[in-house]
């Protein structure tokens, strides 16, 4: 019974903070938590969508699909693709 009531409350605190990734208008390094004091192309061209400031880049990011696997770009192009 315990472990029920803590797996819903844990699922249900995955789906909040999904939401407010999926729903926000923060930028990704907000959301991922970067180091402020790192150099990253994204903060230069804040009203871009960080995958398409890397796109651009034409550097390791874009050949290695990292936009592709991070969870700001599956969860802002895509919808909700993590099943509830």
């Amino acid at each position: 019974m315990l472990q029920k009531e803590i797996t819903t409350i844990i699922d249900e605190q995955r789906a909040r903070e999904i939401d407010l990734v999926y729903n926000s208008g923060l930028p990704c390094w907000e959301i991922i938590g970067c180091d402020s004091s790192k150099k990253c192309p994204a903060k230069e061209h804040p009203d871009l969508p960080c995958w398409e400031v890397a796109y651009e880049l034409d550097d390791y990011r874009r050949f290695f699909n990292v936009c592709r696997d991070c969870i700001v770009h599956v969860l802002k192009t895509k919808g909700l693709a993590i099943p509830s």
